[in-house]
């Protein structure tokens, strides 16, 4: 089984292509309904992710995430030991079909947008 993965993100209005995959291998398992995929990308990160009709954890490398439609959810990225950034992420739409799911997501710094997010995984 072969999917592709890519993210589009806008920032100040201006969309910008940040990440997309040739065909990849993975495996889809159902837990209830939520959907656990996981894959490899070509540049060899392992990817993680488990998404319901309300829900999504991203585990990409070393980092994780886990939003959820009904809450806004702060997170500490950590840059050096002494800075480190709070932005708050909130989770805007999921869209499971049988052929893809895609995500839409926006990220802030107190109440300034940094910038909006789609992830798209297309079933092939």
């Amino acid at each position: 089984m072969k999917l592709t993965y890519t993210s589009f993100s806008w920032i100040d209005e201006t969309k910008e292509n940040i990440f997309s995959t040739p065909p990849l291998d993975y495996t889809l398992k159902m837990n209830g309904n939520t959907r656990v995929i996981n894959f490899v990308d070509h540049e060899n990160n392992e990817h993680y992710l488990e998404i319901s009709e309300t829900t999504v954890f991203v585990r990409y490398d070393k980092r994780s995430l886990w939003l959820d439609i009904n809450k806004p959810r702060e997170n500490v990225l950590n840059f050096t030991e002494d800075k480190n950034i709070v932005l708050k992420w909130v989770l805007l739409e999921i869209n499971i079909s049988i052929s893809q799911i895609d995500f839409s997501y926006e990220i802030y710094q107190g109440d300034t947008l940094l910038t909006t997010n789609v992830i798209l995984l297309k079933f092939l």
